[in-house]
């Protein structure tokens, strides 16, 4: 269980999930690379930006405890389910575009972060479904102003160009473009339900402008975090 959702971390972080009193809890393990000796300062800015989280009204799963040991920081969270890939996408494109119950989800969460200027990260897998409904689980990195600060006042200045466009693409105006990025950097094969992701997200008012602009922006956002990937530069 643990490879399966380790697949999808790019910033170092594990998972394991365990069950205690029958309940399920994933225990999330974040080893900071950019900002490796300021782990308490990362838990600190972690914890508020999980408090902005609840207070948007983002379906958020109970954060058990938190705490540091050995240089990292642990997180113990309620298990919420499967992520999107997981559930429905890595086998067949259509059954996310067409499962519009929970695609509506999404897109509620999407608008909940723009009503609370919030930066969040869209990607497939930051969202998982337990009895229908959609929760948002990624904490980590904690997009916040003062958070993304220090990332700039510590990453290498070859690297704060690329930085600070990523940073861009987390924030509200951006997430849908965002979201079909993060499928087509998964799999090409997501190409073929551009047209009917762009139509629902255009008919939700989570995005504007031609077609041919929303495939040029998801395809910058996706070129951009592949490059961050490449040069092996961590936002945590």
């Amino acid at each position: 269980m643990e490879k399966e959702f380790d697949k999808f971390s790019v910033i170092r972080s594990s998972f394991k999930i365990f069950e205690e009193n029958n309940v399920k809890y994933i225990l999330k393990e974040i080893n900071p690379t950019t900002l490796c000796k300021m782990h308490g300062k990362v838990r600190d800015f972690t914890l508020k930006y999980i408090s902005r989280l609840k207070e948007s009204g983002i379906p958020f799963p109970e954060i058990q405890e938190s705490y540091v040991k050995d240089n990292k920081i642990f997180f113990v969270c309620v298990y919420k389910g499967e992520n999107l890939f997981q559930l429905m996408a890595e086998e067949e494109p259509r059954n996310l575009i067409e499962n519009k119950k929970i695609l509506s989800q999404v897109v509620n969460i999407f608008k909940r972060a723009k009503k609370a200027n919030l930066d969040i990260d869209p990607h497939p897998k930051n969202f998982v479904v337990e009895n229908g409904k959609v929760y948002y689980v990624d904490f980590s990195p904690p997009y916040l102003e003062e958070y993304n600060k220090l990332i700039m006042d510590n990453i290498e200045e070859e690297h704060k160009d690329l930085v600070r466009k990523n940073f861009i693409a987390f924030s509200p105006s951006e997430l849908g473009f965002h979201f079909a990025g993060d499928l087509l950097k998964e799999n090409n094969k997501f190409e073929k339900i551009m047209p009917e992701l762009y139509s629902y997200f255009k008919q939700q008012e989570i995005i504007d402008g031609s077609f041919k602009r929303f495939l040029k922006k998801a395809n910058e956002i996706k070129e951009i975090e592949l490059e961050r990937i490449r040069r092996k530069v961590f936002l945590i």
